[in-house]
C-alpha cells in the first residue's frame, strides 16, 4: 500500500521580505516548529533564497521558506 502524501510549504513574511530579515523569520519559525515536535531534515540556500526542510513526528517532510 502506498501512502497518499501532501507536501506543505510554509512561507514566512511577504514575498518582498529578503536577505537577513527573511533568514531571521525562517529561523524563528523553524525554532517554533522544533519546539512543537518537528525535527530538522536539511537546510537549503540557493538562488531562490533560504529554506529549511523539517519532518513532523510521523516523518512527513515540509518546508519553511
Amino acid at each position: 500500500m502506498v501512502k497518499n502524501r501532501v507536501h506543505l510549504d510554509i512561507q514566512v513574511g511577504s514575498s518582498g521580505v529578503r536577505g537577513e530579515q527573511r533568514r531571521r523569520l525562517v529561523s524563528e519559525e523553524v525554532e517554533r516548529l522544533v519546539r512543537a515536535g518537528a525535527s530538522l531534515a536539511w537546510e537549503n540556500a540557493d538562488i531562490w533564497g533560504d529554506s529549511v526542510v523539517l519532518r513532523d513526528p510521523e516523518g512527513n517532510e515540509f518546508c519553511v521558506s
